[in-house]
């Protein structure tokens, strides 16, 4: 049996190949902090959110027409992306506002009003709509 070769390795070429473990493991690091960062703050919006609805469910009589909830920016954002429309029919707004405030909602509207509107392509898809 042979004896095994040693092989001798210049301090420079050590060096950078410990620079390259080292920056490596940064970048690893990285990542996993950016990871962890976007999931605190998608936690954060959803805590923010949360205690929204629950400030806005203690409210005695609520005002649905009102376009100053949190998402009333975002509605209407989603319904010109979608159906290229500037302004809701009567009631929607009420409908999409009450939905997204987290409570039971029975709309009745006529056909051609607009349903689709606020459950089609996810205006008020937050919510689960049956």
């Amino acid at each position: 049996m042979s004896a095994p070769i040693a092989i001798s390795s210049s301090p420079t070429s050590s060096a950078a190949s410990t620079s390259s473990l080292t920056l490596s493991d940064i970048d690893t690091q990285l990542l996993d902090l950016q990871t962890r960062r976007t999931k605190l703050l998608q936690k954060r919006e959803r805590i923010i959110h949360a205690a929204t609805l629950a400030k806005e469910k203690t409210l005695p009589t609520q005002d649905w027409t009102r376009e100053d909830f949190t998402w009333s920016s975002k509605i209407k954002e989603q319904a010109q992306k979608h159906y290229h429309v500037t302004s809701f029919r009567e009631k929607q707004m009420e409908v999409i506002n009450a939905t997204m405030s987290g409570r039971d909602v029975c709309a009745v509207m006529a056909t051609g009003y607009g349903k689709i509107a606020l459950i089609g392509k996810g205006i008020a898809s937050q919510q689960q709509v049956v």
